[in-house]
């Protein structure tokens, strides 16, 4: 389970409530890399990874959110079902960090706002997730 850090989330959504809001749109072949690999890091079998509903939004110059749904293979070698993600990055350095991946209800209410904020908004229902 991925441990939900308060204090990157907070100097996020400081950050976020002073950018301007930009058009959301799908992802790029390279945003995708670049998602991939933040997200990489943080699950058991990155190579099992499956994104959906992936919107990205410009909220300073090059720089990008990203939310959408993950699904990965578990310990057991089950699918977990769909998690709510966010990412932050920057697209010229390939570099990124992760906000967060909603694994429970509290995770997803601090998610879901943030997302919004920048249009990148979640689905409302998100089957398989638990939430």
């Amino acid at each position: 389970m991925i441990k939900f850090l308060a204090a990157p989330l907070a100097a996020f959504l400081l950050v976020a409530s002073l950018s301007n809001t930009a058009m959301a749109a799908g992802a790029s072949e390279a945003q995708i890399r670049v998602i991939k690999s933040i997200l990489d890091e943080h699950l058991l079998d990155p190579e099992s990874m499956r994104l959906s509903k992936v919107k990205v939004a410009e909220i300073k110059e090059n720089q990008f959110i990203a939310c959408g749904l993950v699904n990965a293979k578990n310990r057991m070698g089950g699918y977990n079902g769909r998690k709510p993600f966010g990412v932050r990055f920057i697209a010229s350095l390939e570099w990124g960090t992760l906000i967060t991946i909603a694994s429970s209800d509290v995770e997803k209410l601090l998610l879901v706002p943030i997302c919004s904020h920048h249009g990148v908004g979640l689905p409302k229902n998100i089957s398989g997730s638990g939430l």
